[in-house]
């Protein structure tokens, strides 16, 4: 079977990794270069879905560069518009005054260091173990519109 995908991953291998190579002999590649072992024939390149998965399983102990970022932003918390109504409009319905408010809160970020607009707050914690961010926390904004009277 011949596979089109093979990666030869760059690094050497630790002293004691066992590894069974071409030929189906189980030895020692310890302190050897894997592209050194792919050109001698003696180890066929890592499959693309194999080298992906383990490359990226928590399983592994595995700590990617892309998986950590500076974390750091500025959020838009409030933004409020009133206004005071003429007392000649307000009297119309027998208030003395009459305001009127518009209130949005959370209104995003204007800046957000995180990539894919990833919400900032949504991150759990900054322990090695728990630095990643979960389940996509929605953003959640509020608009309120008050009506406060005089009589």
């Amino acid at each position: 079977m011949t596979f089109h995908d093979g990666i030869i991953p760059e690094g050497v291998f630790e002293a004691g990794t066992m590894v069974t190579l071409v030929d189906g002999s189980y030895v020692d590649v310890g302190g050897q270069r894997f592209s050194d072992l792919v050109a001698a024939g003696k180890l066929e390149p890592v499959h693309g879905s194999a080298y992906h998965y383990w490359s990226n399983s928590w399983g592994t102990g595995t700590v990617n560069d892309y998986w950590v970022h500076k974390l750091s932003y500025v959020a838009l918390r409030e933004v409020s518009l009133g206004y005071r109504l003429p007392s000649h409009i307000s009297s119309k319905i027998g208030a003395k005054g009459m305001n009127l408010m518009f209130s949005a809160r959370n209104l995003g970020y204007i800046y957000n260091s995180l990539p894919n607009n990833l919400n900032p707050e949504g991150i759990r914690g900054n322990k090695s173990a728990e630095f990643r961010e979960r389940s996509n926390t929605p953003f959640t904004a509020n608009y309120t519109f008050t009506i406060n009277l005089d009589f």
